[in-house]
């Protein structure tokens, strides 16, 4: 599984010599996840890299059909990881891209509609991606995982229910700072919350 952090530009803009990077976070854990489930996974951070057609094409040939590429969206990304999405599927069109994020949390269709996105993960992305890909690389049906939006085939709008919070936060793993060689990100880091089990209209959590 190929799982990409999308940016414009390196982090911090024209003071990114000057700005320490930020690790991402959300893409580290959901990688942490697969892998505890036996899932081949390799990221990609265009805070690090630069993501253009060839490099991203021989990242998704990495991986056998069917090919799921998953990619985080917060506002501030969301026209760049569009712009991605698309690519992939004209790279493989068979491909499925999943979305989560807060901001495909807060406008699930967007993507979807502007086919960008196969698949939007709303809100907790760990089990609702791992019962996805479960799915999707056994070619079962997975539209009944809750958590998720999807177009079906007439092209409606399906929203289910949202998925549950994990119960047990030790079923996530400790986070992989292998995956994250580079020396921008030799610095450690501390969350002191995860989420929210409220639906305040006015927060993003």
């Amino acid at each position: 599984m190929l799982l990409i952090n999308p940016a414009y530009e390196k982090f911090g803009g024209m003071l990114s010599r000057y700005v320490p990077v930020s690790i991402p976070v959300a893409i580290g854990i959901l990688a942490a996840y697969m892998k505890k489930w036996g899932v081949k996974v390799s990221v990609i951070d265009e805070e690090i890299e630069n993501l253009d057609t060839d490099v991203l094409k021989t990242k998704m040939c990495d991986f056998p059909e069917p090919r799921v590429i998953g990619i985080t969206v917060l506002t501030s990304q969301a026209k760049r990881a569009y712009q991605i999405g698309e690519r992939c599927k004209k790279i493989d069109r068979n491909c499925t891209v999943i979305m989560g994020g807060i901001h495909v949390t807060a406008l699930p269709s967007e993507p979807l509609n502007r086919c960008s996105a196969d698949i939007v993960i709303r809100g907790e992305g760990e089990e609702p991606l791992r019962k996805l890909y479960g799915a999707l690389i056994k070619n079962e049906d997975w539209k009944n995982i809750n958590g998720i939006s999807y177009l079906d085939d007439k092209g409606d709008f399906i929203s289910n229910p949202d998925g549950d919070l994990l119960e047990d936060i030790d079923d996530v793993p400790m986070f992989p700072y292998e995956i994250f060689s580079s020396p921008k990100y030799d610095r450690g880091f501390i969350n002191s919350a995860r989420g929210c089990p409220y639906k305040c209209n006015y927060c993003s959590q």
